[in-house]
């Protein structure tokens, strides 16, 4: 699993900062305290965006396969 995340790295650190500040505002979790809390909302937002970074990675193989 993690070395999807490795492999775009770019597309993760470009999509992952808006989404935890989407997340952060919007539903309330600005200041939200405890390190357990701080552990549950990263892996949540792993398994969120791990189907767009499986996509990213398949569309980068794709690209590269043909040059």
């Amino acid at each position: 699993m993690f070395y999807v995340f490795g492999q775009i790295a770019v597309f993760f650190y470009i999509v992952h900062r808006p989404a935890f500040e989407v997340r952060a505002t919007y539903f309330g979790l600005r200041g939200f305290d405890g390190l357990t809390a701080t552990y549950d909302i990263s892996v949540t937002m792993l398994v969120i965006l791990y189907p767009a970074c499986r996509w990213c990675r398949a569309v980068k193989l794709r690209i590269r396969a043909r040059s």
